[in-house]
């Protein structure tokens, strides 16, 4: 069964990330300037122009989240990939450099994203208008806010999978749990983060489809 998951979660970010890449070639002719650190900054900060008006420059408080932001993405790509190709190809567990690998860029892994977590929580709090929205989705709000009250809630969901994530592999060094108790741990461990790797799809595909 998780294989078959597996295979469809592949298979449609495959799909998300080619369209995004030609949204990408579509609106910037210019790929040098896109992959610039000034626009890398924007992009990932939201932060176009400064109090007066001008091109906000970045401080160490910007790169420190952007950093943290892009260390996250990157070493849980490598995560992905290492532990989705044995499953895929073979069915068998990690093993050999693909093993090594994973375990090596794990911590990264765990410190990148947590403090990814300290920078962003205070903007994605739940607040009552956010209670207000679930409570009368009569409520007349923009696309702009009920768009970022759904990002707050992949956010949150993001988090309990981080964690759960986390705690279920150190979990599983311990001589704690039997055999079905480390099965449970595993279990637990490939779903959370097969959830990650279909929020990430779903940011990629909003980003995809949305115009400028």
């Amino acid at each position: 069964m998780f294989r078959f998951l597996l295979v469809i979660t592949s298979l449609s970010f495959i799909y998300v990330s080619i369209r995004y890449f030609k949204k990408i070639r579509r609106d910037n002719p210019d790929l040098n300037k896109y992959f610039s650190r000034r626009q890398i900054f924007t992009r990932c900060s939201g932060k176009t122009m400064d109090r007066n008006n001008h091109p906000a420059t970045p401080g160490i408080r910007e790169w420190g989240f952007c950093a943290s932001i892009l260390i996250t993405l990157l070493s849980f790509y490598i995560l992905a990939i290492t532990g989705i190709l044995p499953v895929l190809i073979t069915g068998q567990h990690l093993s050999g450099i693909l093993l090594i690998t994973h375990v090596t860029v794990a911590p990264v892994f765990i410190v990148a994203s947590l403090i990814s977590i300290l920078f962003l929580v205070h903007r994605l709090r739940l607040n009552e208008n956010d209670w207000q929205l679930v409570k009368d989705r009569s409520i007349n709000t923009g696309q702009k806010l009920r768009s970022l009250f759904f990002e707050k809630i992949e956010f949150w969901i993001a988090f309990i999978m981080v964690v759960s994530a986390i705690l279920s592999i150190i979990l599983m060094m311990y001589p704690i749990f039997d055999t079905a108790g480390q099965e449970m741990l595993l279990n637990i461990h490939r779903y959370s983060t097969l959830v990650l790797f279909l929020i990430l799809q779903h940011r990629i595909y909003i980003h995809a489809i949305e115009d400028h």
